[in-house]
């Protein structure tokens, strides 16, 4: 090796091998690494958003690298790596619940393990699934570890009666549980399940968004749950009865009766995980939560919202606006709600597109109530610029827009009728003059005749209702003036003698 080769080896070597020339090996040298282009590298047509993980060994021997990256890709988004803890771990009681699920629905309970046996008959093949489930959530209950006993005096009304013990799931299990998709959390005790009785307990009372302490940092709120998807180990409180969707039409744009967020002003994300938590909560699948969440840190640092992008596609920013407003709204954060719906209001002038209704539309009336300020926003907007004859009739609309939550369509087209309403003037009248409009058949048929005399039929109706309608405006109109007159003095009032007796003037 080179650092071995001295000059007393140097000359021992020349007189061991004389005529030999001795070489140095060369220094291995590390391979250059390729300079980033001058010029930025173009954006693939197709493409909609790129994110580059950046590994942390990497970055903190080269501080050029994430320059470099910049400069070749300016329209991706650098986010540091992840780390993944690949680690064993303990299970939870979720986890361990689903795998005694999994365990238990394989046969028949055996005989001894409640306080009632039941037949094992037919065979378990031929049990149907459902029953199969009711055997193992009672099973899970009676035996696994997410399941309390409860106090004598409070047991349901088929315990009491045949003097059996009443388990039902834990409190904390459930809330635990509450947001994980599928599993059966309904109040009743494990006999009941057995069996397939009806349970008398009461359901608890249940709240979807996190309590103080928990990993999200939030406030505690009142929420509304929604269809959600969320990891196993978040935790969660169970959401409760829902409240009636039933709108009311009062003020023109008809409000949900949801609960108000408490504490204002006082939600706050602390980091990228507090966003994608929430985001499961609420049902809200996330495109990049990489970029929603610079979105928001950029915002929480600046106090303002950035534009979008050039490279950014401009429905996917309008996506972006609504999931902060949704979130925003959720935990209390009016600063950030009011201004993700300034730049939403902004943004439609500046881009003079508007958003699209199966993707941002859509998503805003499916997640807030629709007398939020961004829903009324979307209204009004679709109320005067939207071009609903160029766009085709409802097949069209169908096809251009799939899979459409229906709830949320029906809110958001009954909004944008109620401000059009107004505009649609002519009453009755104009109605008659399309009547011919919805037919379909040649002039002097059958049909084209019996169409004339049903119109004429419909007009003579018309001309009579005006008729007696003027009618009784008139005879209205003679009783005020007879009350007037009375009241008034005219010279058909009489009066009355000295002496009591009446006569006219």
């Amino acid at each position: 090796m080179r650092r071995d080769l001295t000059e007393d080896r140097r000359k021992e070597l020349a007189e061991r091998f004389p005529g030999v020339m001795v070489k140095e090996a060369p220094v291995p040298q590390a391979p250059k690494r390729q300079a980033a282009p001058e010029y930025p590298v173009k954006k693939p047509s197709g493409l909609r958003t790129a994110v580059f993980e950046l590994d942390k060994d990497a970055t903190t021997k080269d501080d050029a690298l994430e320059v470099n990256i910049r400069k070749q890709f300016p329209w991706a988004t650098i986010a540091p790596s992840v780390d993944v803890t690949t680690g064993p771990r303990k299970l939870d009681d979720v986890e361990i619940l689903l795998q005694d699920l999994a365990t238990f629905t394989a046969d028949y309970p055996p005989d001894g393990v409640f306080d009632v046996d039941i037949p094992h008959t037919p065979m378990w093949k031929q049990v149907p699934l459902t029953q199969r489930f009711r055997f193992a959530y009672a099973r899970a209950i009676q035996v696994g570890r997410c399941g309390e006993v409860r106090q004598p005096a409070t047991r349901c009304g088929h315990c009491k009666i045949h003097n059996f013990t009443c388990k039902v799931f834990r409190n904390d299990f459930i809330e635990r549980a509450a947001s994980t998709v599928g599993i059966n959390l309904s109040k009743r005790c494990q006999h009941c399940r057995l069996l397939g009785k009806r349970c008398d307990l009461q359901p608890r009372s249940r709240s979807i968004f996190p309590t103080a302490g928990n990993n999200l940092g939030f406030t505690e709120s009142t929420g509304v749950a929604r269809g959600n998807s969320m990891g196993l180990s978040t935790e969660a409180t169970v959401a409760s009865t829902r409240p009636s969707r039933q709108p009311s039409l009062a003020d023109g744009t008809s409000k949900e009766r949801l609960p108000s967020v408490s504490h204002p002003l006082s939600g706050k994300f602390n980091r990228r995980g507090d966003v994608v938590d929430l985001g499961r909560q609420l049902g809200l699948t996330l495109q990049q939560p990489d970029v929603l969440w610079s979105i928001y840190d950029g915002w929480d640092r600046t106090g303002e919202i950035r534009a979008k992008p050039d490279h950014m596609d401009l429905q996917d920013y309008y996506i972006y606006l609504v999931d902060l407003n949704i979130m925003a709204r959720t935990i209390g954060n009016r600063k950030l709600e009011f201004v993700t719906l300034l730049k939403f209001q902004v943004t439609i002038f500046e881009q003079q597109d508007l958003p699209e209704i199966d993707k941002s539309v859509i998503r805003a009336f499916k997640h807030l109530p629709v007398d939020a300020p961004l829903c009324r926003w979307i209204v009004i907007v679709f109320s005067y610029d939207w071009d609903l004859v160029k766009g085709g009739d409802y097949n069209k609309f169908v096809e251009k827009n799939v899979d459409l939550d229906p709830l949320a369509l029906s809110k958001f087209l009954y909004g944008v009728a109620y401000i059009r309403d107004p505009y649609t003037k002519g009453g009755i009248e104009a109605v008659l003059q399309r009547f011919y409009e919805v037919h379909d058949h040649s002039p002097g048929s059958a049909e084209d005749i019996q169409c004339m005399f049903a119109r004429r039929a419909c007009e003579n109706i018309m001309e009579e209702s005006e008729h007696l309608e003027n009618k009784s405006k008139s005879a209205q109109n003679k009783s005020k003036k007879r009350a007037l007159d009375e009241c008034s003095g005219s010279k058909n009032r009489k009066k009355l003698k000295r002496n009591g007796q009446q006569h006219g003037t």
